[in-house]
């Protein structure tokens, strides 16, 4: 009986203990800074070459509640926030277009940002501290893509009502209109050699890959997909502009890496893997192709060598 009277006293003592922590741990927050980084979700995503190749851009939400760019090393290596002598802004989002954001001739990188609470196209010089502002528009201003010559910026607004592609000079001056449709048109990139602009549409009931030339509104407009089965996105030039790459489902995938001539013939399937491979953007030696995947659970940033067709993952 005394047996029994002891071990009781033991119970009650071990239960009061875990009603006590339990209570404890419900009402006692855990600082943020204790938290494992582990334990934080964060996406790496658009990579864009630097000029010479040795670099990439990135967009992530690492180390902050907001989208900043990052850059690092063609190995991975030394990756940091571009602006701001390498420090996040969490009161702002930052964010490129994966293939011409970064200048071929001023090494600037334009982008689109709300740190003026609306989505602006502003632009870096080479030194990455001092901010250029090029609209000031109550619109939504996205995605901008450098001209080869460093002297216009391409971009999506929804000014019109809808979202139509623009032109400006990179003082903010000589705004141009280059679409003018009821649809979608979004992603523009510059060609190589000045004279084009492809994007996406789905001003034919999908996604697809369009040209325009840069001279006046659908002046040559081309569809290079022809496709109404499939959606084609994310497309991007290779260096001497013969060639693009750019994103689809026609896999049956969530999507999948495919290239193709640049009047839209030749269409080749890159990768393979169930998971989504998109935001292709071709290195300047013309054999690499970096691409955001979530093939390892997350979004993260890959690369493909297209000598090879070996696939390898950048960040994690």
């Amino acid at each position: 009986m005394k047996k029994i009277f002891i071990f009781l006293i033991i119970g009650i003592l071990i239960l009061g203990f875990l009603v006590i922590y339990f209570y404890l741990s419900n009402i006692i927050e855990i600082p943020e800074d204790d938290k494992k980084e582990d334990d934080e979700e964060f996406c790496h995503q658009n990579p864009c070459w630097s000029p010479n190749g040795f670099q990439l851009l990135f967009s992530s939400t690492e180390d902050s509640e907001s989208l900043n760019i990052w850059v690092m090393n063609n190995d991975s290596s030394n990756a940091k926030p571009l602006l701001f002598n390498g420090k996040v802004d969490d009161e702002a989002d930052y964010v490129h277009l994966p293939g011409g954001a970064w200048s071929k001739v001023t090494n600037e990188v334009c982008f689109s940002s709300d740190r003026v609470d609306n989505d602006e196209i502003w632009y870096v010089s080479d030194d990455f501290i001092t901010l250029h502002r090029v609209t000031d528009n109550i619109a939504k201003d996205w995605e901008p893509s450098w001209s080869p010559d460093g002297e216009w910026i391409v971009f999506q607004s929804d000014r019109t009502g809808n979202w139509d592609l623009f032109k400006i000079r990179r003082d903010g001056t000589g705004l141009e209109q280059l679409t003018d449709d009821p649809a979608n048109d979004w992603q523009p990139n510059w060609s190589p050699d000045g004279d084009k602009i492809i994007f996406q549409s789905d001003r034919s009931g999908n996604w697809q890959l369009y040209t325009v030339d840069n001279s006046s509104i659908e002046s040559n407009l081309q569809n290079l997909s022809n496709n109404p089965s499939y959606e084609d996105t994310d497309a991007s030039w290779n260096l001497d502009g013969q060639w693009i790459v750019f994103s689809s489902d026609r896999s049956g995938n969530d999507a999948d890496l495919y290239i193709m001539k640049k009047d839209g013939t030749q269409i080749t399937q890159i990768t393979n893997h169930p998971d989504y491979d998109g935001a292709p953007a071709w290195a300047p030696n013309n054999n690499t192709i970096a691409f955001e995947s979530e093939r390892s659970g997350d979004l993260r940033i890959w690369t493909l060598d297209l000598s090879t067709f070996l696939v390898s993952q950048l960040t994690y």
